[in-house]
């Protein structure tokens, strides 16, 4: 989410999940920090993570993420993609823009590179997504045609922009309406039972953790067929807010992801945003 969090890998560049989040934010090294937005539903994962928990507490190694997908991915965006994709530029001229199916096929196209470092633990143990994220992984690289644009933080000379306010635009043009309706479902990490959780990563003297929360806000697309937003806060080694509306229009999903210290900057940055694609 937040600027220094721009170490883009597949999902960890489009969407913001619990676990991404975390290690973002308790990442003792921000070079490996990655920003991710927001993922998981609110029923499947609490009863696949606990599947493959030992009652212990600990993590099992996770297994290869099952493919949910349906249809195969668009050639060319549809007119609602084209007009965000174009709003969103006019508005961000300096916008950075990366092909994430481009991306994927760069990073090997593995499920594994996706798995949760073996040092992490997440508290309660239920709520570790990982896999959950590794589904969504397979929607949005396999079966849509999807692009990140980043609009980074504009700073005084002299200041980390990685502390600045940020905001990213994700669009993913799906084959099917079902699939789509699948991705914007298991992006809700707002509700449900692991809205308060904790990530440590790491062990010993050199454990760091960060305690992460999700709530809903208000923001909605105007017009989409089905839309909502949250907020999460992390407190640890870096502290940050990030703010996220998802909207459905059809096969199209739309995301957008303000970031930063300031939670009321974030609010406004995303709204701004909001308007400038509706």
């Amino acid at each position: 989410m937040v600027g220094r969090m721009k170490r883009h890998t597949v999902i960890a560049a489009t969407l913001l999940t619990s676990v991404g989040l975390a290690l973002a934010g308790c990442s003792a090294d921000d070079s490996t920090s990655t920003d991710t937005s927001a993922t998981a539903s609110q029923e499947s994962p609490a009863s696949e993570s606990s599947e493959n928990t030992e009652n212990t507490g600990s993590s099992v190694e996770a297994a290869p993420a099952e493919d949910r997908g349906t249809g195969e991915p668009p050639a060319e965006y549809g007119e609602e993609a084209n007009k965000v994709i174009a709003a969103f530029k006019e508005q961000y001229p300096t916008a950075e823009e990366t092909d994430l199916n481009a991306l994927y096929e760069q990073m090997g196209g593995d499920d594994q590179s996706m798995e949760t470092p073996s040092d992490v633990t997440v508290d309660p143990p239920q709520c570790d997504f990982s896999d959950e994220t590794k589904v969504l992984d397979n929607l949005m690289t396999k079966h849509s045609k999807s692009t990140l644009l980043s609009k980074p933080a504009e700073m005084p000379e002299g200041q980390d922009p990685a502390s600045g306010p940020s905001v990213d635009l994700v669009v993913a043009e799906f084959g099917n309406e079902d699939d789509a309706k699948a991705l914007l479902k298991r992006s809700d990490v707002y509700s449900g039972d692991c809205t308060d959780i904790t990530i440590t990563s790491g062990t010993g003297e050199q454990a760091v953790s960060s305690h992460n929360t999700y709530e809903k806000s208000d923001l909605k697309f105007e017009g989409a067929d089905d839309s909502f937003s949250g907020v999460t806060t992390v407190e640890g080694a870096m502290s940050y807010t990030g703010e996220t509306v998802y909207g459905r229009f059809g096969n199209t999903v739309v995301q957008i992801t303000g970031s930063g210290e300031d939670p009321e900057q974030v609010t406004r940055l995303l709204q701004d945003a909001v308007d400038a694609v509706s």
